[in-house]
């Protein structure tokens, strides 16, 4: 066992730099982003959005794919390699619209004299959209859990000639949001909601520990940089010389962390955003490219003992 490291802040995050000062948090779907000071603080919840519509994955989506065989085109694009070095490979491309990202679900505001209110996203009765959960500072409820959970007719194991290519789960209609993921999302809230918070939180705890106690990295701090905040730390570290081995392994073990908050094998793998967005239109969409920005999330997974969160990946693949 070794001494638990972690960043921390004098101040809270903002919400003009709330990507990068916030400490992400996530259970493989859902995202979370704190910020504000206490007694009026804001959540910003992060989930998939598929073309459209929050959720919902249009029956027209084949991820890309072509929906014909198109081996005719190899041999032309083979010589085009052999004689240019390259070769165009435009025709062996499907359509790619109605693509996926993720982006903000709800605004959560907590108000400590009593008012709790849920902004924007598909929510099921008896939440809806802009609506307020108001506590009475004279009442007696000195606790109040909210478990919250979305979903998406997306089936990453769909995509083939059985779903008539399509990644959208079968016999839906998917312009009902409601009647559609609703009976999905109270599938696994409401089991959620009949438990304490306590036997909640220690099966998240035991989850993310599991994990994480699967490799340790253990660097000694010279410089006392425990007892500095995030920010100091990051604007005096130098490359050069020394360095900082307490902030260079607390930065190791920060990518570990949002690797197990933003992926399991039940969800879509995390990407080059992981599964957080401040925006509707995050950069590069937060989408998925196929290139080294989806690549390195993955360099240290296997080496780290977290190479069971790559199932989501594979699955997509």
């Amino acid at each position: 066992m070794v001494a638990g490291k972690g960043f921390w802040s004098s101040t809270p995050a903002t919400f003009q730099h709330l990507i990068k000062e916030t400490y992400p948090t996530g259970n493989g779907r859902l995202g979370a982003m704190p910020f504000g000071p206490p007694g009026a603080e804001k959540w910003f919840l992060t989930l998939t959005r598929y073309g459209t519509k929050l959720n919902i994955c249009h029956k027209d989506y084949t991820g890309g794919n072509p929906t014909s065989p198109l081996n005719e085109y190899l041999p032309g694009i083979r010589d085009s390699i052999f004689q240019k070095g390259t070769g165009n490979v435009d025709q062996l491309i499907g359509n790619g619209d109605n693509y996926g990202s993720y982006q903000v679900f709800a605004n959560l505001s907590v108000v400590i004299n009593g008012k709790s209110m849920l902004h924007r996203g598909a929510h099921t009765r008896p939440m809806c959209s802009g609506s307020s959960l108001v506590i009475p500072s004279d009442s007696k409820t000195r606790t109040f859990t909210l478990v919250i959970g979305d979903a998406t007719n997306y089936d990453q194991l769909a995509g083939n000639a059985e779903s008539s290519f399509s990644f959208a789960i079968t016999g839906y209609d998917t312009t009902d949001t409601h009647s559609l993921l609703g009976p999905i999302i109270s599938a696994v809230t409401s089991p959620a909601a009949s438990k304490l918070e306590s036997t909640l939180r220690r099966a998240h705890i035991a989850d993310y520990q599991d994990l994480a106690d699967q490799f340790t990295l253990e660097l000694p701090d010279p410089a006392g940089s425990s007892g500095i905040e995030a920010s100091v730390l990051i604007s005096q570290y130098k490359s050069s010389g020394l360095g900082d081995p307490y902030l260079e392994s607390t930065i190791f073990e920060l990518g570990r962390h949002l690797f197990i908050s933003s992926s399991r094998d039940n969800s879509l793998p995390t990407n080059l955003a992981g599964r957080w967005s401040e925006t509707i239109g995050a950069a590069w969409s937060a989408d998925y490219h196929s290139n080294i920005n989806f690549q390195m999330n993955h360099w240290g997974a296997d080496q780290t003992g977290l190479g069971r969160l790559q199932a989501s990946t594979w699955n997509y693949i």
